[in-house]
């Protein structure tokens, strides 16, 4: 009779409804089984709450011993030259973000096929293609670029022919997705007047 005054009938009948929900009885099941769990972890924040002071005082000690080795090392002074180099790319930035959240951006980009695991692959391969080349490039300054003879010879060469056939055939899908998406942006300005 004394928990029917502290507890409304109202309330029990909801205390037992809830008790008799499948995902309360996991919680509370979980809740037993990690008992041990918890109580060790409010024994260690009660005890770091205790020292915290001491906590604090060894973080800031420690802190003013490594601050001068770590301002002092390579890795950082590249980073602190680097600030304001960062701060103008953020600053450019910001436009290219609001565009790209003001348009349909990430699901024409979802939907692009760029995100397939045979096109990444194909990136990673032409972009090994060009980190070689460029490091050739870099390795060669002194060369003269092909003439028209070179130029002739080196598309007996079948990677050659290949590579050229597959940038021939980008070339020709990117001119073809330019026709589509200025056809697609005039329907757009005709629409609207």
């Amino acid at each position: 009779m004394g928990s029917e005054a502290q507890n409304p009938p109202g309330d029990l009948a909801a205390l037992e409804s809830r008790l008799a929900q499948p995902e309360t009885v996991a919680t509370l099941n979980r809740l037993l089984d990690n008992a041990d769990l918890m109580a060790g972890l409010l024994d260690i924040l009660t005890g770091f709450l205790e020292n915290s002071e001491h906590i604090l005082e060894n973080v800031r000690d420690s802190t003013k011993e490594i601050a001068p080795m770590v301002m002092s090392s390579p890795t950082v002074q590249k980073a602190v030259q680097f600030g304001p180099t960062a701060a103008d790319f953020t600053e450019q930035l910001l436009p290219l973000i609001t565009k790209v959240t003001n348009e349909n951006f990430v699901s024409r980009f979802a939907e692009s096929g760029l995100l397939d695991p045979g096109m990444i692959n194909l990136t990673i391969k032409i972009a090994s293609g060009i980190n070689y080349a460029n490091e050739r490039s870099l390795e060669d300054r002194d060369v003269k670029p092909p003439g028209i003879v070179k130029l002739a010879l080196m598309l007996k060469d079948l990677e050659v022919r290949r590579a050229l056939a597959f940038m021939l055939e980008v070339l020709k899908e990117v001119g073809r997705s330019l026709v589509d998406e200025d056809s697609s942006a005039s329907e757009v300005k005709g629409a609207a007047q």
